[in-house]
């Protein structure tokens, strides 16, 4: 899981500083949209909010969010497979 989560971080950080260049990346996020904290990975990856500034934008706490952005960042591996 480590491996996967890591190779997806790195893949979000490439398509938010050029969302162009991964058309499959844009589908695999569209597909998610929908999650109540699919949002939390652009806060996260394209404007670099720190996790504790994003847990209290969402009024829940840092484990949460820790939880959620690995569950999707790991469903967006499955998607990209």
């Amino acid at each position: 899981d480590d491996v996967a989560y890591n190779q997806i971080g790195a893949r979000l950080y490439e398509f938010f500083d050029d969302p162009g260049k991964d058309p499959e990346m844009q589908t695999a996020l569209e597909k998610i949209r929908g999650d109540y904290y699919a949002a939390s990975l652009a806060d996260y990856y394209r404007d670099h909010l720190s996790l504790d500034v994003i847990a209290e934008a969402y009024h829940c706490d840092l484990t949460t969010i820790k939880r959620n952005k690995k569950r999707l960042c790991l469903q967006l591996f499955q998607m990209l497979q």
